[in-house]
């Protein structure tokens, strides 16, 4: 009687794992929401924020003040997509504002297939609410029915005067 090959076995059994998980992952791709990174307008150009940055708060010409934002995402030319924003404190968690509005982007795709958007603001209550503080900068998208959401704890520094 011949014994089964042992190494022939656990070959196949490594190939056809192998070949469920690119399935399963695949699946899973296409259920996610668009790759996703909050940053700000730096001189026209997207500059990712990193936990720990700064970012100075701007004044509006309403009166109103806001951190400008800019968004970098993984998505089709001309495609439109629900983000929210909201600023949390970082010591409470306690949200002082919330933005929602549909975005439309427009522009050329980077090298790795991102489109940026800038001059975004999300709106803070006051100068005081938001200066010298840490605050958690919360980004959603939704496109197609699929969502993704970043975070960023970033440092406001007062607008200059």
């Amino acid at each position: 009687m011949n014994k089964p090959n042992v190494t022939y076995f656990i070959e196949c059994m490594v190939v056809v794992s192998f070949a469920l998980l690119t399935f399963m992952a695949a699946g899973c791709a296409t259920a996610e929401g668009p790759a996703l990174e909050i940053g700000i307008s730096e001189q026209g150009a997207f500059k990712s924020l990193g936990n720990g940055d700064d970012i100075m708060i701007e004044k509006g010409n309403q009166g109103g003040v806001h951190l400008p934002l800019a968004l970098r995402v993984a998505i089709d030319k001309n495609a439109i997509l629900e983000a929210s924003m909201e600023i949390a404190d970082a010591t409470t968690l306690k949200p002082f504002a919330k933005t929602r509005l549909p975005i439309r982007f427009t522009g050329e795709a980077d090298e790795e297939g991102f489109r940026t958007i800038t001059g975004l603001t999300a709106v803070v209550p006051s100068i005081d609410a938001a200066a010298h503080r840490e605050v958690i900068v919360t980004v959603t998208v939704t496109y197609k029915g699929a969502t993704t959401t970043d975070q960023r704890l970033v440092y406001c520094l007062p607008p200059m005067e």
